[in-house]
């Protein structure tokens, strides 16, 4: 799990004191942002369930994004940026080591990766909303439960070997105040990789790491966000363009929630894709500064973090302001049907 602000216990050129007080306020602006954000979240979420609308499948999906997100905040909170803070002394004593603090140090991997997926899904269930807005309905009704398995299945594949560390806190500094989770590998897993790789080990060309697996997985994922958001809102534009010709009387109310929903549409692609992208690059640069540059890997753990709090926190508020916060002034919800096909109604403004 990355880190806030992470430093070196022999190169910290700044007071032990200074430090804590930083982290501390990082941790404060954390919370400011993340709390709103998951409010906002839950009000689009309550929206959805209300007025049921014609995306029921995505609603499913939403609320499954949903608390995957509020997980991945209480384990990030909780020990991650609470310890490194510097605001819980002798922390170890709380948490020892053992079976409790392994599932910890699993489910903040886990749940990464959880995020991810679940970020694709959401984007292809849009675009299969805009592109096929006749036959995505019975094919989200049949392959909906299929597609949310998968999500907590997938990541299993790049973290079930953290079953068998040893997690531990270690103390940053020597006032004990301020700690970061990190392992001791198992023999298991150490004897079971020389078994099938020894020779790759030998020759220092394989070395099994987290830091490789989260780096090709968003890297994999955000090309598919990318096409994905591409496709709809392409698709979306040839579909209101289309509708507008035709709409007469009401070409004006169309146009303004078109231009409303396009928006909300490039906002959330961009920011998601941005996210995942970025939380690659910093990967990459982890893996290749690691046991050389201390304070270059601890900066791209510091930004990794603030990464992924873009996806989970800035698509909430679009999608409030969007659906929530217009919905009060808009005198419609239904979509408009031409030719065959469907303009998506706000259901289709989120991921």
């Amino acid at each position: 799990m990355s880190s806030l602000l992470t430093h070196n216990n022999n190169s910290s050129p700044s007071p032990e004191g200074v430090i804590k007080n930083v982290l501390q306020c990082l941790l404060l602006v954390y919370l400011c942002y993340t709390i709103p954000s998951f409010i906002a979240y839950h009000k689009c979420r309550q929206f959805l369930s209300k007025e049921s609308m014609s995306s029921s499948y995505f609603n499913v999906i939403f609320t499954n994004d949903f608390c995957i997100n509020v997980a991945l905040f209480i384990i990030d909170f909780l020990f991650t940026r609470l310890p490194i803070s510097g605001l819980l002394v002798d922390l170890p004593s709380y948490v020892p080591e053992g079976i409790v603090l392994t599932i910890i140090y699993f489910l903040s991997y886990y749940l990464i990766y959880a995020n991810f997926y679940s970020i694709t899904l959401i984007c292809i269930n849009r675009m299969s909303s805009v592109v096929f807005p006749y036959s995505c309905n019975s094919f989200w009704q049949r392959f909906v439960t299929p597609a949310i398995a998968l999500i907590y299945i997938l990541p299993l594949l790049t973290t079930w070997q953290m079953f068998t560390y040893n997690p531990y806190f270690l103390a940053l500094y020597e006032n004990r105040s301020n700690y970061q989770m990190v392992y001791r590998a198992n023999v298991l897993i150490t004897f079971l990789v020389r078994t099938y790789y020894g020779d790759l080990m030998e020759k220092r060309e394989f070395q099994p790491r987290n830091s490789a697996s989260l780096c090709f997985a968003s890297i994999l994922l955000s090309v598919v966000c990318v096409i994905a958001n591409v496709v709809t809102i392409i698709k979306y534009k040839m579909t209101v363009q289309s509708v507008m010709a035709t709409s007469g009387a009401q070409k004006a109310f169309h146009r303004k929630r078109t231009r409303r929903v396009e928006i909300a549409m490039f906002s959330v692609a961009l920011v998601v894709c941005l996210s995942l992208v970025l939380q690659a690059i910093l990967q990459a640069l982890i893996m290749i500064y690691t046991g050389s540059s201390t304070s270059i890997r601890a900066t791209c753990q510091d930004l990794r973090a603030f990464a992924l709090d873009i996806a989970i926190c800035c698509p909430p508020w679009i999608l409030y302001y969007t659906t929530v916060h217009s919905h009060k002034t808009t005198i419609s919800n239904s979509s408009a049907v031409h030719s065959g096909v469907t303009i998506p109604a706000k259901t289709h403004v989120m991921y």
